[in-house]
């Protein structure tokens, strides 16, 4: 997913839907095995923990939006 100042890039350029179907284009189904939610933390410079540094850009912290299916556990 295109966040924040890139997906902005990308939407006034006119390459958001390619990039969305290069996304799709790309998937595979065993990537979550080996995500890097399962052992590193991203905490900002608040001390808010969250699992990825994906969810930081978005402001999903720790247990309000895991996208890791729980894999980190306070």
């Amino acid at each position: 997913m295109a966040i924040r100042r890139f997906g902005s890039t990308l939407i006034s350029q006119g390459r958001f839907d390619e990039y969305m179907t290069l996304l799709r284009n790309s998937h595979n189904s065993k990537n979550p095995e080996d995500v890097m939610c399962r052992s590193l933390i991203s905490v900002d410079w608040q001390g808010h923990v969250y699992d990825r540094d994906f969810n930081q850009m978005l402001d999903l912290p720790l247990g309000a939006g895991s996208s890791c299916g729980g894999a980190l556990r306070s």
